[in-house]
């Protein structure tokens, strides 16, 4: 026997709202992996959510240079040498001079010229988390240790917090001293 009875509107209206958010993430997840420039950001952005980051204790321009790095909307040379048309193989860190592509892992990770930097970023995580995040990446691959400074991979929301606050913080030392080198080499 058939009948005209479909349920709840509510019923509908919440399976309706999961559909939409479905298509939604599924759109999103294709366009972003079709788009070169998001490399980094598909390391760890998985699903369409409000970012962690946005609600942290941190000045405006920590929030806006972090989430620009997260993005691929910076001004290394990984990205500006990509609004010239420039070959990736010849987007080289200047700051450094080791003949390194100047791309995000470069910049957060190896260009030995914000060492001290990144030093106290390391030292500022392990005291508020007591993660050494340095010995725990002993065995691990660089990307590893990418994403767990980039988008955090910790299970504890508060240690994601504590190390994301140190990132934004050595993001924006960073930048102003690479800033002011580049500016000085221009002169």
């Amino acid at each position: 026997m058939e009948s005209e009875l479909i349920g709840e509107l509510k019923d509908w209206e919440s399976q309706i709202q999961a559909c939409v958010r479905q298509f939604d993430q599924d759109s999103w997840s294709v366009a972003v992996q079709m788009k070169p420039k998001l490399r980094t950001y598909n390391l760890f952005k998985a699903e369409v959510r409000r970012e962690e980051y946005l609600s942290w204790e941190i000045t405006d321009e920590q929030r806006v240079l972090y989430a620009r790095l997260r993005s691929g909307s910076h001004q290394l040379r990984i990205e500006r040498g990509r609004w010239d048309n420039e070959v990736e193989a010849e987007r080289l860190c200047k700051v450094c001079g080791t003949g390194k592509i100047e791309n995000e892992k470069h910049f957060l990770l190896e260009c030995y010229v914000f060492e001290r930097f990144r030093r106290n970023m390391y030292r500022r995580i392990l005291q508020e988390t007591t993660y050494d995040l340095v010995s725990m990446n002993a065995n691990k691959d660089s990307n590893w240790l990418f994403q767990v400074l980039l988008g955090g991979t910790l299970p504890s929301r508060e240690a994601r917090k504590c190390v994301g606050r140190a990132v934004a913080a050595f993001v924006a030392v960073a930048m102003r001293k690479r800033s002011r080198l580049l500016q000085t080499e221009k002169s």
